[in-house]
């Protein structure tokens, strides 16, 4: 397996006063997942924090910076500069933040690259990129429109945790939870208003809680700001830009945050949390956390009061029981993998295709034999040696067949397509690699596969497909990938769908 080894990722993301830094410090995690695989990073961004680029370089990435940021002429040319100094264009560009439209993630396509793009509440009418990827545990709920061609992963089983959140998971179980907590993170993101903060501390004075410590993460560099928030009758340490926050979060019996990444590190790392959403894309995931017992969701800043706040802050504070489960149901929703099974699937997704030649006759072999490939087949009995070798040699020589091997971004080979053409239709029979199942991308496959074959023979008009009325899997991916059940015939002696895709749908 050639894997990643020595291959580029470009991501692109920006981090400053107004944004904050989330979009950068979750592409963080991708860039580790990467870098781990033995590839190389390049970030490219409006990066203005000087923590966040001693980040990056700390991490082993490159930084290109921008002084402005899409929809400004200079941010395009510049990744389009970029991918043109390579001789072979990186197979991926990961894209975060809300400013990319379609017609960004088409320009750096149409470069020659692929894209992997971030989002978290589905605010465009239609997204258009290769991978689109929802890492919150609200985003199963969101329908989004794609193009077939197009993989969507959704859900907290893809959240891009960092790896300093994932190391301590190895430790041993954490001790019962205190009958009363008394340490008390407060960390709202580097964007969040003074105000905000001022709330929060005004609540847990108000909850009348004795020998509490709170800590105030601000998240930015402001030399005032410190004494400002310490105004306080509480026993508080405040501040600025934290460049390691997880010793912070493992000291905390409880956080009050808001309902960005930040919460969801938390709950990865068994803190309970209390959630104020301070922006419309926080909304989901503090409502999701609060479905899955693993927070406390007390509702937008703008319906938030000091007292309502401080009710909510008294009550889980003296709930030693519930903070056990909350910190129980965080660890189960983020297991740490996420970034692990986000890389798996871009380094597995459809690259391209090549003719079949003689030399993969043997891996075609081992395929065509696989128990589950075999169950799949309308003839179930074990192919032998010289019976795959003639067969290969009469397919190699009949030009009404194209055969193929489907490769990965990453140039390996994850299965074969075959057509058998008659006049204006082709039948289409497809073989995915053991190893590259289960990634939820034979319908990606299928329908890329097919849009090759209309670009390659002019005269095909229709790709029909025989499908086992009982091979359920495969009947989704079909019809996942745009086909339509089209009518049922029995095939030695095994009831099957017919399915199809005209050309004019497939354009």
């Amino acid at each position: 397996m050639r894997g990643i080894k020595g291959i580029d990722l470009v991501i692109r993301a920006d981090a400053d006063e107004t944004i904050g830094t989330g979009h950068v410090m979750r592409c963080l995690a991708l860039a580790q997942e990467w870098l781990g695989n033995g590839g190389r990073v390049v970030f490219v961004g409006r990066i203005t924090a000087e923590g966040i680029k001693k980040r990056i370089f700390e991490e082993g990435c490159e930084l290109v910076a921008l002084q402005h940021s899409y929809p400004d002429p200079e941010d395009l040319a510049t990744m389009k500069e970029l991918l043109a100094q390579k001789r072979v264009p990186p197979p991926w560009v990961t894209v975060d933040g809300y400013h990319f439209d379609t017609g960004y993630v088409a320009a750096l396509q149409k470069a020659g690259t692929r894209v992997l793009q971030l989002d978290d509440y589905c605010h465009q009418r239609e997204y258009r990129p290769d991978i689109l990827l929802n890492h919150n545990p609200g985003g199963r709920r969101i329908d989004y429109s794609l193009p077939p061609t197009a993989l969507c992963l959704r859900g907290s089983r893809y959240f891009l945790l960092r790896s300093e959140f994932v190391s301590p998971r190895q430790q041993p179980e954490p001790l019962p939870a205190p009958a009363t907590a008394r340490r008390i993170l407060v960390t709202m993101g580097g964007s969040a208003p003074e105000q905000v903060f001022n709330t929060v501390l005004d609540a847990l004075a108000r909850a009348g809680v004795p020998e509490m410590e709170v800590v105030v993460v601000a998240g930015r560099d402001d030399e005032k700001l410190p004494a400002r928030l310490g105004r306080t009758s509480l026993n508080c340490q405040v501040h600025g830009a934290v460049r390691e926050m997880t010793p912070l979060m493992r000291w905390a019996d409880m956080a009050v945050c808001a309902g960005g990444v930040t919460s969801l590190e938390l709950a990865a790392l068994g803190v309970p949390v209390i959630i104020v959403s301070l922006a419309e894309n926080q909304t989901a995931v503090a409502a999701a956390l609060d479905r899955a017992g693993a927070g406390l969701y007390c509702g937008p800043l703008d319906r938030l009061t000091v007292a309502g706040l401080a009710a909510a802050v008294r009550e889980l504070i003296l709930d030693g029981k519930r903070r056990e489960e909350m910190a129980a149901n965080g660890q189960a929703l983020v297991d740490g993998q996420g970034a692990a099974r986000v890389v798996k699937r871009m380094t597995s997704f459809p690259g391209g295709f090549r003719p079949v030649v003689v030399e993969d006759r043997e891996r075609l072999f081992g395929w065509a034999n696989d128990p589950a490939v075999r169950r799949a087949s309308f003839q179930s009995k074990k192919i032998e040696w010289d019976e795959h070798c003639r067969w290969l040699a009469a397919i190699g020589s009949d030009n009404r067949v194209k055969f193929w091997m489907i490769l990965t971004a990453s140039g390996d080979e994850s299965g074969s397509v075959r057509f058998e053409m008659n006049d204006s239709v082709a039948e289409i029979s497809i073989t995915v690699a053991p190893r590259f199942r289960g990634l939820g991308l034979a319908g990606v496959i299928i329908r890329r596969a097919c849009a090759w074959l209309f670009g390659e023979a002019r005269q095909i008009e229709r790709i029909t497909a025989l499908v086992k009325k009982e091979n359920e899997r495969s009947l989704k991916s079909f019809l996942r990938a745009g086909f339509v059940r089209q009518d049922e015939r029995v095939v030695n002696g095994v009831a099957a769908e017919v399915l199809v895709l005209d050309r004019n749908r497939a354009e």
